[in-house]
């Protein structure tokens, strides 16, 4: 297993993988064509995280925090241990840092059951406005591929702040994948039927709603914006045919709207990945792409429900 990053001396523009511009000393715009005699190729080393017994991937779980460290997660396939580690990546010197597992935090915290797995963190780390990262851990064992059985051990949303002490913030009967910020709130997506959580990040306050997902489809990722909304798919299906669309809730949860994704099946209803990347845009917009390969950009609305376009 290996982990890639760009190096260069700006950490933060390399993790945000974005080229900084810079103007010349009299203030003026530097030309496109002295840009790009400027550009040079980025530099990419590859990291090789500390071996643990039973580590096998990193399925998505990324992030970064405001000094520009990278942070994963990576899965256990331990019969035995079943508990997938947290790593810290300084870019600068090159060092992974293990910042602990699932089971040996909840059985710090008296919270652990005999017997429980908990050998993935699928959600990105995600740092919100107060300073502590958010992530969820989940289980899968026990769960049906059709959905009609959630995982024996469900999920757990946790946060981590400065001191690097892990906080247990909920657990739940699903197995949580995917974390996104949204002002000062926190989300989490659970599986099956994807059952989105909010977790108030000033009355710690968590409260859910159930968005609904034929059969056995999860999604591995969804959107919060800067005003607290959060867009989550919601796949139906009738007399064979499947649809998906985009349903986005306000900070109340409320159901604002669900606009149609044409391109968001790459295979079968249960085998297709849905959401699989995200990134904020500019003036309060986002953009995502589905496991198909295609484009879309969220972009919202004074009133009333946002836009969806493909691009």
């Amino acid at each position: 297993m290996h982990v890639a990053a760009v190096v260069s001396r700006s950490t933060v523009a390399s993790l945000l993988g974005v080229v900084v511009l810079c103007s010349t000393g009299r203030g003026t715009a530097l030309t496109a064509q002295a840009r790009m005699a400027r550009a040079s190729a980025p530099q990419v080393r590859v990291f090789t995280p500390p071996d643990f017994w039973g580590s096998y991937a990193i399925w998505g779980a990324t992030g970064y925090d405001a000094r520009g460290h990278i942070w994963f997660g990576v899965t256990s396939n331990d019969e035995g241990t079943a508990s997938a580690h947290l790593y810290e990546l300084d870019p600068d010197g090159g060092a992974i840092t293990d910042r602990g597992d699932v089971i040996s935090e909840l059985k710090r915290l008296r919270l652990y059951r005999p017997g429980e797995r908990q050998m993935k963190i699928h959600s990105r780390i995600v740092e919100a406005a107060d300073r502590y990262q958010y992530f969820a851990s989940m289980d899968e064992s026990g769960e049906s591929p059709d959905g009609a059985t959630l995982p024996k051990w469900g999920g757990h949303l946790w946060r981590r702040g400065r001191s690097g002490v892990w906080e247990h913030l909920a657990a739940t009967p699903q197995a949580l994948i995917a974390v996104a910020v949204g002002g000062r709130y926190v989300y989490a997506l659970g599986y099956f039927n994807h059952v989105l959580f909010q977790f108030d990040t000033q009355t710690r306050r968590l409260k859910s709603v159930p968005v609904g997902s034929a059969g056995g489809h999860v999604s591995r990722n969804f959107v919060a914006d800067e005003r607290g909304h959060a867009f989550v798919p919601r796949v139906t299906e009738a007399g064979g045919t499947l649809s998906a669309a985009l349903v986005e809730f306000d900070a109340s949860l409320h159901e604002l709207g669900a606009m149609p994704i044409g391109q968001y099946f790459e295979r079968s209803r249960d085998d297709s990945h849905g959401i699989v990347g995200v990134s904020p845009g500019a003036d309060g917009t986002s953009y995502f792409t589905t496991g198909k390969g295609r484009l879309y950009q969220i972009i919202p609305s004074v009133s009333g429900a946002s836009t969806v376009s493909d691009l």
